[in-house]
Parts: C-alpha cells; structure tokens; sequence
C-alpha cells in the first residue's frame, strides 16, 4: 500500500497546525493524484501551520458508490483525522470533477447552524477544479462535450449524437452505478429529487447543503474552457452559455482569472450595494418557479429536449446566488490536450505534468488568502 500523501515531508515547525487543507479526487481517484499539486502547496504556503490531507476515503471502485456514499465516508475519515489533530481549527478544500460534489455532500451534512462550524471548524477556502456542479446531460450547459463530436460524422452526426445522449444515462448507471445515475439525473431513490440537484439546496433532514457552501470565505472555480471531454466550460465554471467570456488565443494553463477581490464579495461591495445570497436565492426560486412552468408546457417541450432544463437553470441559478471567483483554464495546442479533464489536477505526473502551472497558480493564490487573512486578524 502506498504511503499516504498526507505524510510527505513538509517544513518541520514545533508550531501545532490550525489549518486543515483536505484534497478530494474525483472518479476512480485516489491520493496519489494530488502528488504535484501538493509539492506546489508545500512550496507555496505557509506549512507550519496548514496540514495537506490527501483524501483516501475514496478511491477506484468506492467511487462508484454514489455521491452521497463518497460524502459519507469523507466524512468520516475527515472527523477521524480532527480527532488526532486537536489544534485544528480551520478548514479549506481543494476538489477534482466528481470530487467537488462529494465535498458539498459532506460540508452539507456536517454543518452546524449553531457554531457556523464544517465537522467543528471555520470554513476558509472552496476551489473546485472542473466539477459538474449541475450534474451532466446531452444538450446545453451541462452537455458532456464528448457528444459533439458526433456532429462532424456526415449526414447521419445529429442523428447519431441524439442518440448517444439518449443511451448515456442508463449506460452511465450500468457501468458507473449509483455515480453514474446520479451523475445524470436519473436518481430518484424514495421518490426524492436527483442528489446533485438537492446539493444546490438545504434540504430538511438531509443537509443544509448551500448554506455549507456559502459559510466559506471564498469559492473559486477552476474551468477548462476546452479540450474536456467529460465536463463542460459552462457546468465547470458555473456559467450559462450566453455569460462565457472571451478569452486570448493562444496559452496553456491559466489563460483567464477574475479579479481576487471577488473571491471576497461580498465583503469589498459598500454596505446594501448587493442583495444577501439569501435574496438572490429567492429571487432565483421564483424565476425557476415561472421558467419551470413555462418550459414544462407542451408549446416549449423541444427547448427542454434540446436544451437546458428547468432543472440545469434552477440549479444554475442557485449556485450563481453565491459569489464564485472563475479562473479559466486552456491547454489548446498541448501534446496531451485530449487528456484535458487530467490536466488541470496533473493526476499523474508521467502524462498530465503540462497542467502543473495550474496547480502553481492555486497554490500562490491559496497563499496570498491565507496572508490577506492573517492580516485581517491581526488588525
């Protein structure tokens, strides 16, 4: 058994560590696929006080599991390491693809409205890297981009395409299980709403999943703006196809990153210059309420089958309520573009290591938060 990430050699420092930075994986992961992302951690931030913990709660197979499975047991494994780690008291994540719903499944069932506390500590930082935040389907915001290519076959492509999207779902609960129906909507289990969909809510007896997300100080999504087959730019960087900026031509790793201020929203904006996301969260309940009426009739059924659902939109629209910072990724003309969804985590440092400029730039960006932080603190 390989030694467990979380033990690599850092700085040594007689200091106890208060900073808990847990690394997930995404399907059929595993620890060592934070191994260069880690060095540039160790290289960058302040390691006499944050501990790196490589999640091996799930890997290979136990990803199949399900979502809520994976969040379950991260959960667990999280609360274990605590345990043996008494004078932790913050916590930050950094997730891969499927990684990053598994983790809004546990900070939604760890939560404590009490103490505003994650499993007993003070959120900080959420980076999510080429996550599908609404989950994956055939058509529109959400579509995986592998479909597309079907459109070049001549003549019968469209054909082709609609039906592969139409197959996708039941193969991709055949061979992914549980993982693979939810990854697709097609989870109802006890009559209940899909599990990605409730992620973007907080569900009574369940888990206050949004509110989990938004006790963080920052969110940031890292997205793949090509060249990802699996997730698409507007799932991965939270964005409808109408609101994709333009990016330069030319460029490998980090082509694109709003300003840092806005991780920080809304904290920078005048006081009352902005709704609270609790606002916006309700403003964006009922413009669902009326586009999910509006395209459930049968006049407007084609937009649906061809498009976004009501659903993407709701949970879309739930998820921009909260102030994201977008950092957009592009390894367009690298030998290994097709490995793209790899390339933004380096999952293995033999074939991805072109991607690791964008694990350099998470890491000084995590670094220059955690300074800004300590500077507030101590102001």
């Amino acid at each position: 058994m390989p030694r467990h990430l979380s033990e690599l050699p850092t700085e040594e420092s007689s200091a106890p560590k208060t900073h808990l930075l847990l690394l997930v994986s995404g399907l059929a992961g595993s620890p060592a696929n934070w191994e260069v992302m880690m060095e540039s951690l160790n290289l960058h931030a302040d390691t006499s006080r944050v501990a790196l913990l490589a999640s091996g709660a799930n890997t290979r197979t136990q990803t199949l599991h399900g979502i809520d499975t994976c969040g379950q047991r991260l959960a667990q494994e999280v609360q274990e390491y605590i345990m043996k780690h008494p004078s932790l008291e913050r916590l930050s994540i950094v997730a891969h693809s499927m990684g990053g719903l598994v983790c809004r499944y546990f900070i939604g069932r760890a939560y404590d409205p009490a103490t505003k506390r994650i499993a007993g500590l003070q959120p900080v930082h959420f980076f999510a890297m080429a996550t599908p935040h609404a989950g994956c389907s055939g058509y529109g915001i959400t579509q995986v981009p592998f479909f597309s290519l079907f459109d070049y076959v001549p003549l019968l492509g469209p054909l082709i395409r609609r039906a592969v999207a139409a197959m996708a779902p039941p193969l991709s609960a055949l061979f992914m299980r549980r993982t693979g129906a939810q990854f697709f909507l097609h989870d109802r289990e006890g009559g209940r709403p899909p599990l990605i969909e409730r992620l973007s809510r907080d569900i009574k007896r369940e888990g206050l999943f949004m509110t989990a997300l938004a006790s963080f100080i920052t969110r940031t999504a890292y997205a793949n703006s090509s060249g990802d087959h699996l997730i698409s730019w507007p799932n991965s960087s939270l964005r409808r196809i109408s609101e994709l900026p333009k990016l330069p031509l030319g460029g490998i790793g980090v082509v694109r990153a709003d300003p840092l201020d806005i991780a920080y929203w809304p904290n920078y904006c005048p006081q009352g210059a902005e709704p609270s996301w609790r606002e916006q969260l309700r403003e964006a309940d009922s413009q669902d309420l009326s586009e999910t009426a509006q395209l459930t009739s049968s006049s407007q059924h084609d937009q649906i089958s061809r498009g976004d659902s009501a659903l993407t939109l709701d949970m879309i629209s739930r998820l921009q309520a909260l102030p994201w910072r977008r950092v957009d990724v592009s390894f367009k003309g690298a030998k290994s573009w097709s490995s793209t969804h790899n390339l933004i985590q380096v999952t293995k440092r033999r074939w991805h290591y072109v991607g690791v400029g964008v694990g350099r730039h998470l890491a000084r960006q995590f670094a220059i938060m955690e300074a800004l932080e300590q500077q507030t603190s101590s102001t």
